[in-house]
């Protein structure tokens, strides 16, 4: 190829316009509309993001933002025989660990890991991994109990 060519490909390269955001099934799009959430599908995976804004932590006494590690999340994701995958990570405090994980477990999802991810937050923060396996709306159900014991949520990144 010739430097001209090269030239050619390389701007069309830099210039190419990304495809467009793929549309949301509607399957997902009820899981969104029963959790009252917005959610981002890419990938063929819908992620739904559930930040703990109501909170204000500190890590060795320095104030630390939401982004930088206490924002929790939910995915689906087509799996096999017309089933979809669930997996996530929830930010929650002391006190709010057993009461969502009994809900969970309590409405079939599994919880597969319980951590904390920094020494000396304030308050005390805990990371709990779920995961499940079935038809979209029905893992929905299952979650939402768990999901409306978590403070804050009620009032931050839901759909408006």
């Amino acid at each position: 190829m010739n430097r001209f060519g090269l030239g050619i490909l390389v701007a069309s390269m830099l210039f190419a316009v990304p495809g467009k955001a793929q549309e949301i099934p509607g399957d997902y799009q009820e899981v969104l509309k029963f959790l009252g959430r917005n959610g981002d599908y890419k990938g063929g995976v819908l992620k739904v993001n559930v930040p703990r804004t109501d909170l204000h932590v500190t890590v060795a006494g320095v104030p630390t933002p939401t982004p930088f590690g206490f924002g929790g999340w939910v995915a689906m994701t087509k799996g096999d025989h017309g089933n979809d995958v669930l997996m996530g990570d929830l930010v929650l405090l002391q006190g709010e660990v057993n009461p969502v994980m009994s809900a969970l477990l309590q409405h079939g999802l599994d919880v597969t890991a319980l951590h904390n991810h920094f020494f000396w937050e304030e308050p005390r923060i805990f990371y709990m991994h779920i995961h499940g396996h079935g038809k979209a709306l029905d893992m929905a159900h299952q979650l939402k109990p768990a999901l409306d014991l978590i403070g804050g949520l009620q009032d931050h990144g839901r759909a408006r």
